[in-house]
């Protein structure tokens, strides 16, 4: 099919649920925080254009709460807080090429991936911003030699851009210090490979 769109709407409800937080500044805890709730929607688009390339875009919408008050390491946490470390917004979009030059099946690619701000933990202590980082790839394949060579180009996070994933606010009586979780920088991949 030349074009295909995709449209889902959810509700996740969760029982029992666990989240990770640090306990008076310092040590790793979990917090039972009792039942919550996702509910969103997700759009998924792909189309078939000229030469060969193909587009791909992906969005997804979703609110995660908390369906109950409870007691955490970080205090009292009303009913309807939302969650750590879930964006409202993500998405991605991927455009990919496909083609044959003699001997060769050639594939190439350039994409894109978004997320929004969330929260490091319940209080927000140390707020995640948003973002987005890019990728390429380029592949060959020797289709019709022996062993099927095949030679892969690909690098992530093309702009190197700096964020922070994860994180939280460190205090006790010896140190006051910020720690958190970095995006993987800038990585190029160089692969070679055969078949048998």
């Amino acid at each position: 099919r030349a074009l295909t769109v995709d449209l889902t709407a959810f509700q996740i409800p969760w029982d029992n649920m666990q989240v990770q937080t640090v306990w008076n500044g310092t040590f790793p805890a979990i917090n039972n925080i009792g039942s919550a709730e996702v509910r969103g929607a997700e759009l998924g688009f792909k189309t078939l254009l000229p030469w060969n390339f193909t587009l791909m875009i992906n969005a997804t919408y979703a609110v995660s709460k908390t369906e109950e008050s409870f007691d955490s390491s970080e205090g009292f946490i009303e009913k309807g807080t939302i969650l750590p470390l879930a964006p409202r917004w993500t998405g991605s979009t991927v455009l990919s090429w496909n083609d044959q030059w003699g001997n060769f099946a050639l594939n190439g690619s350039l994409g894109a991936s978004y997320q929004g701000d969330s929260k490091n933990n319940f209080g927000n202590t140390l707020p995640i911003d948003a973002l987005t980082t890019y990728s390429a790839s380029f592949g060959i394949i020797g289709v019709k030699w022996r062993y099927a060579p095949t030679l892969n180009f690909s690098i992530t996070n093309l702009t190197n851009e700096r964020a922070m994933l994860a994180g939280v606010v460190s205090r006790d009586e010896t140190a006051n210090s910020d720690i958190y979780v970095p995006a993987q920088p800038r990585t190029i991949s160089i692969s070679a490979g055969i078949s048998f």
